[in-house]
């Protein structure tokens, strides 16, 4: 690929860009330090972009399982900035958000695959559209627009941390009964969460949990808010 071109492309769109080497995510050393040029790209390179400030705080939603991938679309809010590659498709969120800082969410229970979801700010990077992944897939965008600005960093937070709380449910959903559901309501009552986004989750969740248990599940979650209440 042309990568000069394309990195131009994205460097006059506000972009801070990275090289990155051929069919790898690895940038050289010295990249949080150095502000690249189009021409400091060769041709066959990759491209990354700075999130966070650098990047006119453009903020990834790094969506590490197949879980989160399948939760997104119904908790995450809608942007107009999502890539992915053919094994993780719609696996990146772009956001713009000033003050949210890099958090990682990872499952403790998991040691071989423990990131669930990543939310990835000022002074990370992500590998971009058309690089080449070291899986040999390509990166493409599935929306090209705007991302979405979103002026609180605490509610961006929050919908990503549901993301990752219902990714480690549903992971780990055949070490449960559905009848449990009724028990994690209460105790994600007690620790914060809201009615209204206790029946987001459980919603989210139901809807691609094994078995038919989407309705009981909503009606565990409303039956323990009447009690909470």
């Amino acid at each position: 690929m042309d990568t000069p071109f394309i990195a131009k492309a994205y460097h006059d769109a506000g972009w801070a860009v990275v090289p990155l080497r051929p069919g790898e995510k690895r940038a050289d050393s010295h990249w949080t330090k150095k502000t690249y040029k189009p021409s400091d790209f060769k041709i066959d390179d990759g491209i990354a972009g700075k999130c966070g400030e650098p990047s006119g705080h453009r903020v990834d939603v790094d969506l590490d399982c197949q879980e989160a991938i399948l939760l997104a679309p119904a908790l995450l809010f809608n942007t107009g900035l999502i890539h992915g590659r053919p094994g993780k498709p719609n696996s990146h969120y772009w956001f713009v958000c000033n003050g949210i800082k890099t958090t990682q969410f990872t499952d403790t229970k998991d040691a071989g695959n423990k990131m669930l979801v990543e939310i990835r700010s000022t002074g990370g990077y992500t590998m971009l559209p058309p690089s080449r992944h070291p899986s040999g897939d390509v990166l493409t965008w599935s929306i090209e627009r705007d991302p979405l600005i979103v002026t609180d960093p605490a509610e961006l937070y929050e919908i990503v941390c549901d993301v990752a709380l219902a990714s480690f449910v549903l992971r780990h959903w055949n070490q449960l009964t559905h009848a449990s559901m009724g028990h994690l309501a209460g105790f994600w009552l007690h620790g914060g969460v809201t009615p209204a986004r206790l029946r987001r989750l459980f919603t989210a969740i139901g809807a691609h949990a094994p078995g038919s248990y989407a309705r009981e599940i909503l009606e565990f979650a409303e039956h323990t808010i009447a009690k909470h209440e």
